[in-house]
């Protein structure tokens, strides 16, 4: 049983949209597209966050894409006949939508994913079917890097006017753990370190802590350079500026 948790890499330029929703005894779900000066879907990322009064306690409002959620549903015996968890189920439904540029209409699904789908994230989808056949006045740029040794840097910014509204860092661990180079990292393979839950207790929530303090200093100073001897200090920091680079505003 195989899903991947891997960011389009490279830089990403468009017009921004977002909606969010509830369903399923309240699960979170969030989609985010961003649309070419054609007004052409160029990515769609969905997520889904486990609702906070979920049974299984560790993972009320997590993250499902981008924590353990899916080692513990391909654990579940229910999955030994669909293969599939909820990424296979994501993944799958932004793929038809990037290739058919359309959000409404009817999509294959993934067995034992269609409640997900169909009455979640693709409804949440359908609800900007409208808005993303013209420009936005908010902004998508984002650059994403694969470092080389297991870990890809993730930096995404939306502006408006010109002015940065939202800022995010976030580094994605390999999909395979012998691709990790770090033997105490190879644990958290196709996790994120931002909703990783393991790595987060593990570590004491220092790369959200980083992360935090990183994108509230840049949206402050409407600025990408940042020079805080705190932040500049932490290992993440140097992988950072790699990204930040790329990126013009």
């Amino acid at each position: 049983m195989f899903w991947s948790n891997q960011p389009p890499l490279g830089l990403l330029e468009g017009n921004y949209f977002t909606n969010e929703g509830y369903f399923d005894v309240g699960n979170k779900g969030i989609v985010e597209i961003v649309t070419d000066e054609t007004n052409k879907i160029i990515n769609i990322e969905f997520n889904e966050y486990a609702a906070e009064n979920y049974y299984a306690s560790k993972y009320a409002g997590a993250n499902k894409r981008l924590s353990d959620y899916a080692f513990l549903q391909a654990k579940n015996p229910r999955t030994d006949t669909t293969l599939v968890t909820v990424v296979n189920g994501i993944t799958f439904v932004e793929k038809q939508m990037r290739e058919e540029n359309r959000v409404t209409g009817n999509f294959e699904t993934v067995k034992g994913s269609s409640t997900t789908a169909r009455q979640g994230l693709m409804a949440i989808a359908a609800e900007l079917s409208e808005e993303i056949k013209q420009p936005s006045k908010t902004k998508y740029i984002g650059y994403t890097e694969d470092f080389g040794d297991g870990l890809i840097g993730r930096l995404q910014l939306t502006v408006m006017d010109g002015k940065i509204q939202t800022a995010r860092y976030d580094e994605y661990f390999a999909d395979q753990p012998e691709k990790i180079n770090a033997d105490q990292l190879k644990p958290y393979y196709r996790q994120s370190k931002y909703f990783s839950l393991d790595y987060n207790a593990a570590t004491n929530n220092d790369f959200v802590t980083f992360s935090n303090d990183l994108t509230r200093k840049i949206i402050e100073q409407q600025s990408l350079t940042i020079e805080d001897s705190k932040l500049m200090q932490h290992p993440s920091f140097v992988s950072y500026q790699k990204l930040m680079q790329h990126i013009s505003l």
